[in-house]
């Protein structure tokens, strides 16, 4: 029998990544119905959700990433160990290094795949990724920015770097079928989905500047689409304090009939359910940008990452903000709302993603059933 290891950024509730998983491992069991499958999640990290979302399948285990003797234990008797999507190479990680190196000394084939680049300011964090790629069998990279960026660090790899797309594009028939579920809405509905920044994604004590002026943008929301209730949804479990304090600061300064409500959902469907009844978002994560735009609602992102701006580019789009233009316009987000409201993302560009997102499988297929 067949041994997948699947590792990433799992266990903290991000819905970028649990969608990824879910997709990933969903495909990998029609390919092949009896493989067993490892994941790896963060240390500390929550795995109840997975459990409820794969119905407790025996074929699917979780194990924490607590120990290198651990990670060996694990790795020694898979096929394939896998880096399942998400921004591995970054300036706070380098992409399972510890996982990807076990495999190497055991000579298990490696596969980063539908994976992306954010921000590399130091030589360190570049040099652990551009050692990442060579210990790597293959790297497949979600978006052309990505790839380039990955050529220009290591161009003796370029046999070994590949574009695909991001995983969660696997779902685009579930998202189409929420977003027709969906069409009648209550008016007058704002979701907001704020990211709690690390250091490295914005200069120390930026965070309460850019808090004020996002205040300013959504008191104009309020003012020109009459909003009725407005609502934070967490999209990672690392952000659910931020989103408590937005609810808490925006009951202080808005009208006593707008509603106002935190929301914290466990499972990824039910965030995509909460995520499609609204009128207008505001997500500071990729994927809920990402999934509002595909549902169709008028969605604006910030540009803290070079992600935001690859994802805004590929679809061809002005559903970005930066955080400079946020600080400096009190209306740029209700600007740039109102000129996404009779837009819709191409199904035909849709489907393409899709193929390009199933490239991914199709690498894991080679390796499984030669």
């Amino acid at each position: 029998m067949k041994r997948v290891v699947i590792t990433g950024y799992y266990g903290v509730g991000n819905l970028g990544d649990d969608l990824a998983l879910y997709y990933l491992v969903k495909n990998i069991f029609k390919i092949l119905p009896k493989v067993k499958i490892n994941v790896f999640f963060i240390k500390n990290g929550s795995v109840d959700c997975y459990k409820t979302l794969f119905n407790n399948d025996k074929k699917v285990r979780f194990y924490e990433r607590s120990s290198v003797k651990n990670l060996y234990k694990i790795i020694k008797n898979c096929d394939v160990l896998i880096f399942g999507g998400g921004t591995c190479f970054h300036e706070g990680g380098a992409g399972a290094l510890y996982e990807f190196l076990i495999a190497k000394l055991l000579k298990i084939k490696t596969l980063y795949l539908g994976v992306g680049i954010g921000k590399l300011l130091s030589f360190k964090s570049k040099l652990k990724c551009i050692f990442s790629m060579y210990l790597a069998d293959l790297v497949a990279f979600r978006d052309l920015n990505s790839l380039n960026t990955a050529l220009s660090l290591a161009p003796s790899r370029k046999e070994k770097l590949y574009l695909t797309a991001d995983f969660v594009y696997l779902g685009i028939e579930d998202y189409l079928k929420l977003r027709s579920s969906q069409e009648k809405k209550i008016n007058g509905t704002l979701l907001i989905s704020w990211r709690d920044f690390g250091f490295w994604e914005v200069p120390s004590g930026y965070e309460q500047v850019l808090l004020k002026s996002l205040y300013k943008n959504i008191l104009n929301i309020c003012k020109s689409y009459e909003i009725k209730k407005i609502s934070c949804l967490p999209l990672c479990d690392l952000d659910i304090n931020i989103n408590k304090k937005i609810i808490s600061d925006l009951r202080k300064i808005l009208p006593s009939h707008v509603e106002i409500n935190f929301i914290f959902k466990n499972c990824i469907f039910e965030k995509l359910s909460e995520i499609a009844k609204v009128n207008f978002f505001i997500s500071a994560r990729l994927h809920g940008l990402f999934l509002g735009r595909i549902l169709n609602i008028p969605t604006i992102g910030f540009n803290y990452s070079p992600k935001i701006r690859y994802f805004a580019d590929e679809i061809g789009e002005n559903c970005v903000v930066s955080l400079e233009e946020l600080l400096n316009d009190s209306r740029i987000i209700k600007f740039k709302l109102s000129s996404l409201k009779s837009k819709e993302i191409d199904k035909v560009f849709l489907i393409q993603k899709k193929k390009e997102a199933y490239n991914n499988i199709k690498y894991i297929e080679k390796i499984l059933l030669n």
